[in-house]
């Protein structure tokens, strides 16, 4: 499986007030697809970026939105190599942050990360995710304790293993780099 993130031969981007797609064609760029048209506009540089994972036609995405300062993880899939995409699904229960990443699975389903804000604290969540919408409950992959999930939390998948990385810290001059695993049934 081959992995592309915000680069390489697959463009993903927000233009206008849509979440949108482009690939090379036999060579040369085809028309941007609007993956979910969520009216969320940014005048800002968006550093929240979108996640993406392909394999063979399937492809799963992720991305934060926060529409009316509403912050929302969504995730959707295309089985035709992006020319079409399926309804988007919710990640987060309450109020993401962001941070999103997404890992196709042999099965075609897929695993979400996001940060999510629950009881005054960022929590770094997992859960997965098929095309039809059918959604796991979520993971608490950090963040439940004292220390703070920071940074850009990561994930990565190897076989039947899911890799976890993200940042904590517990004060203003302590912080770790920490990582998971997870083994997929």
């Amino acid at each position: 499986m081959r992995r592309q993130r915000r680069q390489g031969r697959s463009g993903l981007h927000r233009a206008g007030n849509g979440f949108c797609r482009a690939r090379i064609d036999q060579g040369t760029w085809t028309d941007a697809v609007s993956v979910h048209d969520d009216k969320w506009k940014i005048d800002a540089c968006p550093v929240n970026g979108p996640a993406v994972a392909a394999r063979g036609k399937d492809v799963a995405v992720a991305w934060f939105t926060a529409l009316d300062d509403n912050g929302k993880a969504y995730a959707a899939f295309s089985h035709d190599s992006g020319r079409t995409w399926g309804a988007p699904i919710r990640l987060d229960d309450s109020a993401a942050l962001g941070h999103v990443d997404i890992e196709l699975l042999d099965d075609g389903s897929a695993v979400a990360t996001w940060v999510e804000f629950v009881n005054e604290r960022s929590q770094f969540r997992a859960r997965k995710v098929q095309s039809s919408g059918e959604r796991s409950k979520p993971v608490v992959i950090a963040g439940a304790g004292d220390a703070r999930v920071s940074g850009y939390p990561r994930l990565a998948k190897r076989g039947t293993d899911l890799v976890f990385a993200w940042t904590e810290s517990s004060g203003p001059e302590t912080q770790q780099i920490k990582t998971a695993l997870g083994k997929l049934k």
